[in-house]
Formats: structure tokens, sequence, C-alpha cells
């Protein structure tokens, strides 16, 4: 790194993620973090709608099958004990292996009942809360603390990295990020919700992903590195898996065979400032070390995207990141640190002009005209069809 702060995740004790823990540690801290009002002590709410929104959903396995034997058994309660004389009847007069039909009968209502009970006592028993959560959030707290980091959870984001500008309800589930007085960086993982008005209301999904970002010295124009390993493919026709498009006219082509892992987009006009940027060096690290990744630098911050979320509980996370820090992140900062945008006049001035800050994203015809035939078929039925007979 370019300052003398302690970089982040550097010789990083794991012993918290791996450790055993007893259930009367768990306990505790459950009880303690309910006293205290801590983050982590609030269920989980993906949609936002209301914390018990989401414990609700937890009943669903227990409702189901509860309500499913109490509507059998109020339909059968008159006609139950001669049902059953008459199983024994035939299963008696049957032998083996008809014998064991009146066996079998049983044993299928006794699996319906406890399981029924045993999921109804264990959402008692979580509260609501998702299996494993206290324990996830304990070994997190003390690897946070072990390490020097600050464990985040639930928490608002605001930042300008495209991935961050969608939906509603932006919020870092949970990350890890060095103090204030050091470096910046983050590791952890997002979830925004985009609502939908449908025929029956609305509908809403929850979208995560796994995100680092590492803090830069030098405001610069805002590039994205599309990784094609993470494509989708459907028929042969590869798409972005990033939820945001922008215009082709803004990819550059790098020397090698760099194209063959990423597509790069920055803005018009900025393609030199890129190409000061992405060097072959750098180039090669963001193959070798990030080419399963999407990469985004946005103003002073450069951002890593993993389309799924991080498991944060795992050791190799945490080493996969120290080697983008040490590698790509390292040399982004000595490639950048003296960059200045010429279109400012001043090299003084730690800023980008306009057309640099953010690159053009892609109006989507195919979306437009599906949008267009939809609306033409609901005039159509609606009405000119009456009108015209």
């Amino acid at each position: 790194m370019t300052d003398a702060a302690r970089e982040p995740l550097v010789a990083a004790d794991y012993t918290p993620l791996t450790a055993p823990l007893t259930k009367e540690e768990v306990a505790a801290f459950k009880r303690d973090a309910k006293a205290a009002g801590a983050p982590w002590a609030a269920r989980p709410d993906l949609t936002g709608r209301g914390g018990g929104r989401l414990a609700l959903l937890g009943l669903i396995p227990v409702l189901i099958p509860l309500l499913g034997v109490v509507f059998i058994g109020v339909m059968l309660a008159p006609v139950l004990p001669s049902l059953f004389d008459a199983l024994f009847q035939l299963s008696s007069e049957a032998g083996f292996p008809g014998g064991l039909f009146l066996i079998g009968f049983v044993a299928v209502w006794v699996f319906v009942i406890g399981a029924a009970i045993t999921a109804a006592v264990r959402w008692i028993v979580h509260q609501g809360y998702p299996r494993g959560w206290w324990e996830a959030a304990l070994r997190l707290t003390r690897f946070a603390e072990r390490n020097g980091l600050l464990h985040g959870h639930e928490e608002p984001v605001d930042y300008s990295g495209s991935v961050f500008t969608l939906g509603q309800r932006r919020t870092a589930e949970r990350r890890l990020r060095a103090p204030a007085h050091e470096r910046r960086f983050e590791l952890g993982n997002y979830r925004y919700v985009v609502v939908r008005k449908t025929k029956n209301g609305t509908s809403t999904t929850v979208y995560r992903w796994g995100y680092m970002l590492i803090g830069l010295d030098r405001n610069l124009p805002h590039m994205v590195l599309d990784a094609r390993a993470n494509d989708r493919s459907l028929l042969g026709i590869r798409s972005t898996n990033l939820p945001v498009s922008f215009d082709r006219d803004q990819v550059l082509s790098l020397e090698g065979d760099f194209d063959q892992h990423f597509t790069l987009y920055a803005p018009k006009e900025y393609e030199r400032d890129a190409l000061y940027v992405f060097t072959p060096d750098l180039t090669a690290l963001l193959i070798d070390e990030s080419g399963d990744f999407d990469v985004e630098i946005v103003d002073d911050k450069l951002f890593v995207y993993s389309s799924t979320p991080f498991d944060l509980l795992n050791p190799a996370t945490y080493e996969r990141a120290r080697r983008i820090l040490d590698t790509v992140g390292a040399k982004t900062l000595r490639q950048t640190a003296r960059y200045a945008d010429e279109r400012i006049g001043n090299r003084l001035v730690d800023q980008v002009a306009a057309p640099g800050r953010r690159l053009k994203r892609r109006t989507s015809w195919v979306a437009i005209v599906f949008i267009i035939l939809v609306g033409g078929w609901w005039l159509w039925d609606d009405i000119l069809s009456g009108l015209f007979g």
C-alpha cells in the first residue's frame, strides 16, 4: 500500500471462525446482544416490510403440515374409530405382507405429525431467526475484535458503485471494514430490493451480492471490467451478470488476451486515461487474481463484485480477499497515485471532469419493444376492441 497504515487481513487470526463453540457461549452471547440492543439481535428482514414478516415466513413449514393434520382430522373425526377398525380387520385378514398396511398407514401419520411438531419446536427455539444466526454473529464479532476490524450488520449503504444504485432498501447485511484511521477497506455482503407492480398487487425480489471495497488516493474516471467468466449464456448468446448495462461504444480493447477475460468500459475520450491505469502488469494481475469477479473503479473507490454472497465464516474467503488486496489493490494504488484529469487543468485538484465521472448506460431496446407490444395489446383488448367490435 502507499501509506504506512496497517493493511487489513494481514496475518489474520482465523481461530474465531473455526474454533468450537459451546451452547453456553452462544446462549450468553445471545442474551447479552438482546440486552444491549446489538444490531444482530433483530430478526433479519430481507424485504424491509417489518421484522415479523420473515419470522412469519418461517412458520410456513410448520403451519402447512399442522393445518393438513387438523383438516383431515376434522373431516375424518366422525368415522375415525370405524376406519381404524376396518383397517385392522383388513390387515388381519390379508396376512403378510398385506398386514403391514395398517402399520404403514399409522407410520405415515406419525411421521407427518412428528415433522410438524419438530418444525414448531425449532421455530420456537430460534424465535424466527435463521439456523446458525447467533453462532455466525458470535464468530464474526470475535473475528473482528481479534483482527482490529469493525463488524457492521444490517446497515444502510449509499455507495456510488453501479450495484449500489439499484432498487430500494440497500443494505449491507454483514460487513467487515478497517477502522477510520486506516486505509478504507470493506468485505461484505449486500442486498437490495426491487418492487414491481403485478396484476394482483406487487412482487418483491431480493438481490444479493458479495463485494470488496478498496479506497484509492485519487478520484478516477468511471471504469468497469465485466468479467466474462461469470457471464450468463442462453443458446450461445452471452449476457453480462451485472445488473446494469453500458453503451457498447465505451468498450476499450486492450492488448494480449485481456479481452478474452474482461470487457473494459471507459468513458468516451478517456481511453488514454484508462490505458494509463490498466497497464499490462495490472491487467495480468486482474486476470490471475480476480478473473471470475467484476471490477469497478468509480470516484476514489475500487469495487470487486461477486454475484453470489461471500462465505464470511470461511477463512478461504479472507485469503482470497487478501491476495486481491495485496496484488490488484496495491498495484492500482501505485498506478493511480499521481493521476490527474488533464481536462480540469490543475493537477492539484483531485477531481474528474463531468464527462468522465459516470459511464453512459445502455438502453434496452428489447425491453422497450416488449413494453410497446404489451401496451398495444392492452390498449386493443381493453379499449379498441370494444369500440370496433
